[in-house]
């Protein structure tokens, strides 16, 4: 299977007042995600992760804790990445990641941590996916998807990834951008 996910925080004691997260303390928050993550996510799948995994630490420790196949695109909070926590991954991309031709679906996917208003082949039907707004950035129309835990929480009703499936199933609700 194939998963997205971003903006974690792990560690990050303010996220749980800044993005309203109901739990009552960082060690409560940082085992829902990585239970959560672990209960969906298994050791052969792919994991694309689109930044802000940990705050300020060594996310080292953290990678070792979750199953799948983890392809990084770095966030804003990403500058704590040591070789030992880079070898886990299986890419670990600055800027975006293009899929033209996604799996056996066939779908192209533009990732990205920031949100873009405009994103390659988005007047053809691809998606985009991105992380860093925790969910405050909801536009009209584009096939565009915060694949961020807020995100997730919001729409899926738990902080966790969503799978391939998830997304189409959104974007069939969602009108490309007209030429």
């Amino acid at each position: 299977m194939i998963w997205f996910s971003a903006d974690g925080h792990l560690s990050h004691a303010n996220i749980l007042e800044h993005c309203n997260r109901p739990f009552e303390n960082v060690r409560e928050m940082d085992e829902t995600l990585i239970t959560n993550w672990n209960n969906c996510v298994k050791d052969n799948d792919h994991v694309f992760y689109l930044g802000d995994f940990v705050w300020k630490k060594n996310p080292e420790p953290y990678l070792g804790q979750l199953a799948g196949k983890i392809h990084f695109i770095r966030g804003c909070h990403d500058d704590n990445f040591s070789r030992g926590a880079k070898e886990r991954l299986e890419s670990f991309t600055y800027g975006y990641y293009f899929c033209e031709s996604f799996g056996y679906k066939g779908i192209r996917i533009w990732m990205s941590h920031y949100p873009c208003h405009s994103w390659r082949a988005s007047f053809h039907g691809s998606y985009h996916l991105h992380g860093h707004s925790h969910n405050q950035y909801n536009p009209e129309f584009g096939k565009i998807l915060d694949v961020g835990v807020d995100s997730a929480y919001e729409k899926l009703g738990e902080y966790r990834p969503f799978s391939l499936e998830e997304v189409m199933e959104y974007m069939k609700g969602r009108e490309s951008y007209r030429e």
